[in-house]
């Protein structure tokens, strides 16, 4: 029982450092990783109506 109190004492402290840091680093690479794929999937959209549009014209020209 002696060995428990100071193993949690010296476990916790690593804890809520572990959790402070890791958890703005989480939502900030959540963040970034989510606005990378928001934007891949706007420029993907619009290059595909782009296309689109082109090949429509194309079509009508031909």
């Amino acid at each position: 029982t002696q060995t428990f109190p100071s193993f949690s004492g010296h476990v916790s402290p690593h804890l809520c450092f572990y959790v402070d840091f890791s958890l703005p680093c989480f939502f900030l690479g959540l963040y970034v990783v989510g606005s990378f794929w928001a934007s891949l999937l706007i420029y993907s959209v619009t290059v595909a109506t782009v296309l689109m549009f082109l090949v429509v014209l194309v079509g009508i020209q031909l």
